[in-house]
């Protein structure tokens, strides 16, 4: 997931050329983040007060009726968390900066060289701080950061945990998973967790991201689209959801995330060359219509009604499981294989009116 940075500034030139040096110095570090702007303090606190999970501020100081240490207190107030950066031009506040924890306070026109090196500080304390996940699966153990999560689901005596650069899967239930977990997580229902930060991300600052108009399923395919990305796989995309949809946002991110997870797991077994996916969803008369196609292998064969491959019993699963909720809403699945391609459709009814 990407580390969320406010700039707060009422100088929109000054915001530009902010803005200009967290992108190159994002792009240079390889780091993935979401910035947004605010041209006054107390428009970041009205978006803070119902979504409190911002990596780093920066902050200007004289700003209209409220100023930005005046901001930061009423953060500090209940949130550590946060790496204030203050970059003004008036020197005189710089011990009140301070009073506040803030990482650093920087002269207007600030370097970039100098931005960079405050950056690097800022995301630095916010590893350190992290809390992260231990998962073991097929021998091998990886700590996962919690902000890099992207949903957990229930799967039988497993649970999967979906994050920007794969699936991990541990033998526990979904209960002693939450336990782990902290605020930023929500039970949506028995068998789902989602992660509250990749909700708040703002979808419209990634420059491949896809609108499907729901802002839950938006971060579950974008999510799956930078996997794709990760693995050199072309995709081809258009997802609009219509009017009278009457699937629940976490049962359409089961039907795309494991429709997805599906798409990419077949595609990594080939080489660059032949790799695609091809995603359609729309309305289609007056029926909601999702189509994902992938590139595969040699034809794959049904065993009980579902197609095998490499990833064994939990891969006939995952799409068992979709077939199960396009069943519940009266909708069609159909999934057909052929020699270089898979292909899985979904008719669900639109809501009458």
């Amino acid at each position: 997931m990407a580390f969320r940075i406010a700039i707060v500034e009422d100088s929109d030139i000054d915001a530009e050329y902010e803005q200009g040096i967290v992108k190159a110095w994002a792009k240079e570090r390889e780091t993935d983040v979401r910035i947004r702007r605010f041209v006054r303090a107390e428009s970041f606190l009205f978006c803070y007060e119902d979504d409190k999970a911002w990596d780093i501020l920066l902050l200007d100081i004289e700003m209209g009726a409220m100023d930005g240490v005046a901001l930061a207190k009423r953060i500090r107030e209940e949130n550590e968390e946060p790496q204030i950066i203050f970059i003004t031009g008036f020197p005189d506040f710089m011990a009140e900066g301070y009073e506040v924890s803030a990482l650093h306070y920087l002269m207007k026109p600030v370097s970039d060289r100098k931005l960079y090196s405050v950056l690097d500080k800022a995301v630095g304390n916010l590893n350190k701080n992290e809390k992260q996940l231990i998962l073991s699966f097929n021998r091998q153990t990886q700590l996962v950061p919690l902000r890099r999560i992207m949903y957990i689901e229930a799967q039988k005596q497993y649970v999967a945990v979906h994050t920007e650069s794969g699936e991990y899967r541990r033998k526990t239930s979904l209960a002693e998973m939450e336990k782990e977990l902290d605020e930023y997580f929500f039970k949506c229902q028995r068998s789902f967790i989602v992660n509250l930060r990749q909700l708040n991300d703002d979808l419209t600052q990634v420059d491949t991201s896809v609108k499907t108009g729901r802002v839950m399923v938006d971060a579950i395919l974008n999510g799956k689209l930078n996997i794709a990305a990760q693995n050199h796989i072309p995709v081809n995309v258009k997802a609009v959801l219509p009017g009278g949809v009457t699937v629940s946002d976490l049962d359409l991110c089961v039907i795309i995330g494991n429709l997805l997870d599906n798409a990419v797991e077949e595609n990594r077994k080939l080489s660059s060359e032949e790799r695609f996916i091809r995603i359609y969803m729309g309305k289609k008369n007056t029926w909601l219509y999702l189509s994902v196609t992938n590139a595969a292998g040699k034809k794959q064969s049904r065993r009980g009604g579902l197609f095998s491959s490499s990833k064994g019993r939990d891969h006939g699963f995952g799409l068992a499981r979709v077939r199960n909720l396009v069943t519940k809403y009266g909708g069609i699945f159909s999934a057909d294989s052929e020699d270089g391609g898979f292909t899985a459709e979904i008719l669900i009814p639109l809501a009458e009116g």
